[in-house]
């Protein structure tokens, strides 16, 4: 008898787990564990072993799981496991659902791919069916995407940590290259926050983006003002990208931030952050979007998406 479902993302830069149980009483399924994402640093077959073994450990070596997988890199590892796979346009409004049944609209911004989802619902008999009329996914190359924001933190801080990985095992060398990319993240936090002036970062492409923060930061421009203009310009590359010509959504809208840099950065230093979705968060009013009502933050395999509910300014 399976007791236990353990879902794995197997993301562009993260791994990330959650475990479910039937809820006997209401029906349905239940998040009973989710551990913190893991970077992966392009080798995610390690860090899902870590990821498993934790579960194990907490649950006991011989309990019953059927697992399945989700992300970009998520097919490999089913078809190897012979386990089904769940396509990112399914996982994540279906996860969203899970968590808040009243949300309608989800913004995602991974560290590769960008989303927008409508959510409807259509009630039975046996409950409700959730099902997407309606859907948008960016179409430039990684200039609305996390992973840009990983690569210019990493540029323009790195520096400051420098690394001693002697005698240490494989598995802490991972956890300290995970705590060490979240302090880089914090770091680029502390110095966002001393922004002062309007940047137009240019471009729709990442390595466009990347090539005009080298020639403003070569021109004299300050680093919290470069990275301001990065973030509002993610932002303006999802609005008109993703979004498109949907001016006006609704008033019920989930924010999804796949390893929220500064998620990220709360979770190694143990503080809570009221501003979960980061610098993002902060510029969504400069395209016509402003905070309705927090929601959840910080859930795995794809039940982590749903972060605020927003709605669209007139």
């Amino acid at each position: 008898m399976i007791r236990f479902h353990a879902g794995f993302d197997i993301g562009t830069d993260c791994v990330s787990a959650a475990v479910f149980k039937k809820d006997l009483k209401n029906g349905g399924l239940t998040v009973v564990f989710t551990p913190k994402p893991l970077f992966h640093f392009g080798n995610p077959v390690f860090v899902l072993r870590d990821l498993y073994e934790d579960i194990l450990q907490r649950f006991g070596c011989d309990f019953p799981v059927a697992s399945s997988f989700t992300g970009s890199g998520g097919r490999r590892f089913a078809d190897c496991l012979s386990v089904p796979y769940h396509h990112d346009t399914i996982a994540i409004p279906a996860g969203a659902a899970h968590l808040d049944p009243g949300a309608r609209y989800i913004f995602h911004m991974g560290a590769r791919d960008a989303y927008f989802f409508e959510i409807e619902k259509i009630h039975t008999g046996q409950g409700h069916h959730t099902f997407v009329p309606d859907h948008g996914t960016g179409t430039k190359c990684g200039g609305g995407s996390g992973i840009l924001v990983t690569k210019q933190c990493r540029r323009f801080f790195e520096h400051e940590f420098p690394m001693d990985l002697s005698g240490k095992t494989d598995r802490d060398i991972r956890q300290h290259l995970n705590e060490r990319l979240c302090r880089i993240f914090q770091r680029g936090d502390e110095e966002i926050r001393k922004s002062d002036k309007h940047l137009d970062v240019g471009g729709r492409c990442g390595v466009v983006i990347q090539s005009d923060m080298i020639h403003m930061q070569n021109s004299g421009e300050r680093i919290p003002n470069i990275l301001a203009g990065m973030y509002s310009r993610i932002v303006r590359n999802y609005r008109s990208d993703v979004l498109g010509a949907r001016h006006r959504v609704g008033d019920r809208v989930g924010v999804g931030h796949r390893e929220d840099r500064r998620e990220a950065a709360a979770c190694c230093t143990g503080g809570a952050r009221d501003d979960r979705l980061g610098r993002l968060e902060a510029r969504l009013p400069q395209v016509g979007v402003r905070i309705d009502q927090a929601g959840q933050r910080h859930q795995a395999v794809r039940l982590h998406q749903l972060g605020a509910r927003y709605r669209f300014a007139d």
